[in-house]
């Protein structure tokens, strides 16, 4: 994130959640913890919440704290690489709510999310 030519979060409260003892970047609060972000986020009355990054959706997913999922599709199947979500502790069921195509080729859907 710290990598990007232009910062896409201008305006926006930016949380990382790292292990990393320090951040240094005065955009960006450290967390190190799902509890300690959610602490953060409810302590800044944050309504909506966009979370990135494989390990980070997982550990949300698990603590129930995911209710929308936007997957996005690339137009290229790999032969390898590393699974999205990796093992969950339950199921987690899908409502799709909707779906489009975006002009660079990805198709976009979006779920409902209900863990059992």
């Amino acid at each position: 994130m710290l990598g990007f030519d232009e910062w896409p979060f201008d305006g926006k409260r930016v949380i990382v959640l790292t292990s990393r003892t320090t951040v240094e970047d005065a955009r960006v609060t450290r967390a190190a913890s799902v509890d300690e972000a959610t602490r953060l986020l409810e302590e800044g009355g944050a309504a909506e919440v966009y979370i990135d990054g494989g390990r980070t959706i997982q550990s949300f997913l698990r603590a129930g704290l995911v209710d929308e999922i936007t997957l996005s599709v690339a137009p290229i199947i790999l032969g390898s690489g590393r699974s999205l979500f990796g093992a969950l502790d339950a199921d987690v069921l899908l409502t799709v709510r909707g779906s489009h195509a975006t002009e660079d080729g990805l198709v976009r859907t979006t779920y409902d999310v209900t863990t059992r």
